[in-house]
């Protein structure tokens, strides 16, 4: 069995779009070369690393819940920790400047900057999901 997310592989995406993400500001990203039988693109696995979830300012970032339809902010990392997937970040502020154009927050996701994202759709980069998540960071 073959179980990615042990390995810290998040996606698995074109060699195109690495391509691209490489030409940016990156963490160290852990790659894995594969390919798909039907298909004759080539492809990687990827993770990033995790920042973990002591480096988000709780005092500020505010989530939104899905079912309840509101906003609030988390007062312990234990309730961060144990939110559910209908919590959702809408404003992450990290206690300390990540000069990277991708991060990824321990239990809440990847977030890339809008430079990427934008050279992403300019390439027609389909299948990935957007969310209007903020991050606020101060250098």
């Amino acid at each position: 069995d073959f179980c990615p997310f042990k390995l810290g592989l998040d996606f698995l995406i074109s060699k195109k779009l690495f391509d691209i993400m490489n030409n940016f500001n990156l963490p160290p990203v852990n790659k894995i070369p594969t390919r798909i039988n039907t298909f004759n693109t080539e492809y990687f696995l990827i993770g990033f690393p995790m920042i973990p979830q002591e480096r988000i300012d709780l005092n500020k970032s505010i989530f939104f819940d899905t079912k309840k339809r509101s906003e609030f902010n988390l007062k312990s990392y234990d309730a961060f920790i144990n939110t559910d997937f209908s919590v959702k970040p809408r404003k992450i502020y990290p206690d300390v400047f990540y000069d990277v154009d991708a991060i990824g927050f321990q239990g809440k996701g990847l977030f890339f900057s809008d430079r990427l994202i934008d050279a992403i759709q300019d390439a027609g980069i389909v299948g990935l999901h957007v969310d209007d998540t903020e991050m606020e960071m101060n250098p």
